[in-house]
């Protein structure tokens, strides 16, 4: 539970950053862009998944080195992961440049909110590179068992970025286009503060050392490729809700929005013991204490039940 906890709070964080931008333009700019925001939640969650996914076989990796004491290859994992998020970042802005209106255009987005859709998408995706940056920094640390500054950097980002949604949208009218703006800087705050810590720690992260060992990737592929497309496979199923609801409007699609951002919370709350367990089991896999991988193994999935039945029954009650 300690391990977890800031791991869930994290992932809940996370999810701020989206529902900030959802609440600010619903009440200061209209239902129109709070559709126009919310249609592009399952289409970004579609384009990174795949390589957020990939993240987790870093996370793997690096638990195994570091329980077995292997501090060289754990410093090459982490500049390997690292140069892997960067070089996946940039390519995810390209795709967000060129592909926005199209695939909004696929899911029959309505003409009166695929504008600001495609502007908002355009915008975030130019972050990219910092959420990447972030997220395998942040599965790194948790490969060792630090979930609580990851937490601290998210704490001081979602911060700046509800004051910056408030200031682009409130103050200086921007719409969708500021509150996508406020997400990327604060992006790039928490980025450079994990970077940062990144750098101080024992394998001491080195932008100059920086580069692809095919023998680690290998390695991180085998774990991270599977999971994202498990994850990506779950999210296109979402993608093809969000197409039928779009179908009915704009306002359609705003009240889907607002009730599928409760449903991402559900859904990081028991992420966030998932990839406990994964950290755990990793450094205990390495050393071959296999008894304690099963007790991990029961008392996680028994936490996972627990989470699921408070949150969602609360979350039903409550809606």
């Amino acid at each position: 539970c300690s391990f977890s906890t800031p791991l869930l709070v994290s992932g809940m964080l996370q999810l701020l950053f989206n529902a900030v931008d959802i609440m600010v333009v619903g009440r200061f700019t209209g239902s129109q862009a709070l559709a126009a925001v919310g249609s592009t939640t399952a289409l970004i969650t579609v384009f990174t998944n795949l390589f957020i996914g990939v993240s987790l076989g870093a996370n793997v990796l690096a638990a195994r080195f570091y329980a077995s004491g292997q501090e060289k290859k754990m410093s090459e994992t982490v500049h390997t992961a690292i140069t892997f998020a960067l070089t996946s970042g940039i390519v995810m802005v390209f795709v967000g440049l060129f592909f926005s209106r199209t695939a909004l255009e696929l899911m029959d987005t309505p003409a009166d909110v695929i504008e600001q859709s495609a502007l908002y998408m355009r915008i975030y995706f130019a972050g990219m590179p910092f959420f990447m940056l972030y997220n395998y920094g942040a599965a790194i640390l948790r490969a060792v068992g630090d979930t609580k500054r990851p937490l601290i950097f998210l704490i001081i980002s979602g911060l700046a970025n509800a004051g910056l949604n408030m200031l682009l949208v409130v103050v200086f009218n921007m719409g969708v286009a500021g509150v996508a703006i406020g997400t990327i800087v604060s992006q790039c705050m928490s980025c450079i503060l994990l970077l940062r810590c990144l750098s101080d720690s024992s394998y001491q992260f080195r932008f100059s050392r920086m580069g692809l060992k095919w023998i680690y990737l290998k390695q991180i592929f085998q774990v991270g490729i599977p999971a994202g497309i498990q994850s990506t496979v779950i999210n296109f199923s979402n993608v093809l809700l969000q197409s039928s609801v779009n179908s009915f409007g704009s306002v359609a699609m705003a009240g889907y929005t607002a009730a599928n951002n409760i449903f991402g919370f559900l859904f990081a709350s028991v992420n966030s013991i998932t990839q406990a367990c994964m950290s755990f089991t990793s450094q205990n896999y390495s050393v071959g204490k296999w008894k304690r991988m099963d007790k991990i193994l029961r008392n996680c999935v028994l936490l996972s039940v627990a989470v699921s039945i408070v949150m969602g029954g609360g979350s039903y009650l409550m809606g």
